[in-house]
């Protein structure tokens, strides 16, 4: 994980080559929608998205991994000044995280000492409430029923919650939209539902 700093040393021979400048994450700019407890699956999609675009992301999933501390030049240890960048880097894609949660949700990361454990942290927080956010939906679309909906507008409902499913990452098949339309008609449609079934 990039959370961690090596303690190691490195010796240095030859000067590297002048590094590319920090990247600020203006989050009002950058990541319009805020983390809240419900729209994680969205939130986590504008950021790798940007994330990706500006080819971050390996701070994120742990891959950029934090260089040496120290550095060896003939006998003298001094402070490596590539992993005084790294951590500035590391903790600019921190705020830009704190930035972009709601008040509700900072207290979940407020421990998090690096843009990696941060991210890893919502993961395994969100992922299981989408589990069971799915669950529900999928239960809602079973029980749906017209009643006294307009066609549309109870087409329009499946439509929403089919839409979140697709959100959630779990998409419905034609098939199963079909069959959810179908079920909750009710019975002055058994015709219809007999024709498109045969």
């Amino acid at each position: 994980m990039s959370s961690g700093s090596s303690n190691t040393t490195t010796t240095v021979g030859a000067a590297e080559s002048s590094p590319s400048p920090l990247v600020q994450i203006n989050a009002a700019t950058y990541l319009p929608l805020r983390l809240t407890t419900t729209n994680y699956v969205s939130w986590k999609l504008q950021f790798t998205s940007l994330f990706f675009g500006l080819d971050l992301m390996g701070f994120l999933d742990g891959s950029a991994m934090a260089p040496p501390t120290t550095l060896v030049v003939g006998t003298e240890h001094s402070p490596n000044p590539a992993y005084i960048r790294w951590k500035r880097q590391d903790q600019l894609i921190l705020h830009g995280i704190l930035a972009s949660l709601t008040e509700a949700v900072i207290p979940l990361i407020a421990s998090a000492t690096s843009s990696s454990d941060a991210w890893i942290r919502l993961d395994r927080i969100f992922s299981k409430r989408s589990q069971s956010h799915i669950i529900h939906l999928k239960d809602k679309l079973s029980s749906i029923q017209r009643g006294t909906l307009q066609i549309s507008d109870f087409l329009l409902q499946i439509k929403k919650l089919s839409d979140e499913l697709s959100t959630l990452g779990d998409p419905l098949s034609d098939a199963d939209l079909l069959i959810y339309c179908t079920r909750g008609l009710g019975p002055a449609f058994k015709e219809v539902i007999a024709e498109v079934f045969s």
